[in-house]
């Protein structure tokens, strides 16, 4: 399948994530703690998901697009 994208001049960009640094309001962070922790979530994936909705309920992210799954390897669920 590469060989044939490669061939027709397509290349997807290969997603990965990157790291970040936000300052925020101390009563944020708890609130975010507390709304990940109800969800069954870290507070990383927590944040990610709402953001990626609300960018592609923005219209800015396509429909098509995923949010990324677990990268750091091994039989994590």
């Amino acid at each position: 399948m590469q060989a044939l994208a490669n061939a027709i001049g397509f290349m997807a960009e290969e997603r990965k994530r990157k790291r970040k640094t936000y300052l925020l309001d101390p009563l944020v962070l708890e609130k975010i703690s507390e709304l990940a922790r109800q969800d069954g979530r870290s507070e990383n994936q927590f944040v990610e998901r709402l953001l990626f909705k609300t960018a592609k309920d923005a219209g800015l992210i396509p429909d098509s697009e995923e949010l990324l799954g677990e990268t750091r390897g091994g039989g994590r669920s």
